[in-house]
């Protein structure tokens, strides 16, 4: 009955489509649409590092996001108290 409900099928569809967007970058970016090595584990190893990639750019981003937006905020407010 859950399944069915509107809002299960909602947030499948929201998880589908973020989780389809990390395996399309994973494929399209780093490499991960053919296996550089033989062998499960090196594989696993190869996915765990493409993994690590990507939660580094994120940082990065959250970090520049944060900077971009503490730097305008004190432009701002260097404005205001100049004049």
């Amino acid at each position: 009955k859950l399944q069915k409900t509107a809002h299960f099928k909602n947030k499948v569809y929201e998880r589908q489509w973020k989780i389809e967007g990390l395996f399309a970058e994973a494929k399209q970016n780093h490499g991960l649409c053919r296996s550089k090595y033989r062998g499960i584990q090196k594989f696993q190893i190869q996915c765990y590092m493409t993994a690590l990639v990507q939660n580094i750019k994120r940082i990065i981003r959250f970090i520049l996001l944060f900077l971009y937006i503490f730097y305008e905020r004190n432009e701002i407010e260097n404005n205001i108290y100049s004049c």
